[in-house]
């Protein structure tokens, strides 16, 4: 083993690049894929179900019917 972290989040997970995407109740959280530190999180309204990557953005749908676009700054 790695490294092994809490994480509340567990209802859907992606790893895109050394990112490790979490989702779950009301939040997305982003790991370091390489010791499992917590880089960065966002709030969503519901739990978030699905993750996916594409063109430098992070997408999230949640059970409330929301879908959220994330990007770097």
């Amino acid at each position: 083993m790695l490294w092994r972290v809490p994480c509340n989040q567990s209802d859907s997970l992606i790893l895109a690049g050394d990112t490790l995407f979490a989702g779950g109740n009301n939040e997305i959280v982003a790991f370091a894929a390489s010791d499992g530190k917590r880089v960065w999180s966002a709030p969503v309204n519901g739990a978030a179900m699905g993750i996916a990557v594409a063109h430098g953005r992070l997408l999230v749908s949640t059970d409330k019917g929301t879908i959220y676009c994330f990007g770097a700054k």
